[in-house]
């Protein structure tokens, strides 16, 4: 991952010399790629210099595709017989690698709070009240640490000295990619000697 100003890049190497290359920006910069696409990320890539000489632009092996916004939230998550779990309910941003993790963990309080009422075992309604206040309990951490690491990014001085800090210190790095990864509670991080670690 490479962080930059107001974006940044992912490297995902997936083998025979072929990488994928996600450049993250916010929607209102990436209005400047309507009809040239290629160019823009090739332009953009060049603000990173961990990426700028790592992508040859005559060696692309697919067009460069554009997809989102995808920073969206919902304060409602059930409706009468109905639910939202994953991306639906809520976005993680891909800095993180929460995503499909989250709408794992999701699926299976769908399972333990909703599908005993498919079967008349309990009732809808309670099951649905049931799963939204699991729900909150589950990822309460994780989303403030996610969000922790995104407001981080707004300054990248203070995240490149965070980053510097949590590679040096013995276990830090650790625990936060076992929180990330719902290894760990998030009171592992969200704790003030670890956050005070990071920056002093």
């Amino acid at each position: 991952m490479h962080v930059g100003t107001a974006a940044y890049v992912g490297l995902n190497p997936i083998g025979h010399g072929v990488a994928n290359v996600a450049l993250v920006l916010p929607a209102e910069t990436a209005l400047a790629a309507r009809g040239r696409v290629t160019a823009f990320f090739l332009e953009g890539l060049q603000a990173f210099p961990g990426v700028r000489n790592r992508v040859d632009p005559g060696r692309l092996v697919r067009e460069v595709l554009v997809t989102g916004p995808f920073a969206a939230r919902s304060a409602v998550v059930t409706s009468p017989g109905a639910l939202l779990v994953g991306d639906a309910a809520d976005f993680f941003d891909p800095f993180t690698g929460e995503g499909i993790c989250s709408a794992l963990r999701g699926a299976e309080l769908v399972a333990a709070t909703v599908g005993p009422a498919r079967h008349g075992e309990r009732d809808l309604d309670e099951a649905l009240g049931a799963y939204r206040r699991r729900r909150l309990r589950t990822f309460a951490g994780k989303w403030a640490v996610e969000r922790l690491i995104g407001w981080s990014m707004e300054w990248p001085a203070l995240f490149d000295h965070a980053v510097r800090r949590i590679g040096r210190r013995r276990g830090m790095a650790d625990t936060l990619v076992g929180v990330t990864g719902e290894l760990r509670p998030a009171r592992h991080v969200l704790n003030p000697l670890f956050l005070a670690r990071m920056v002093v």
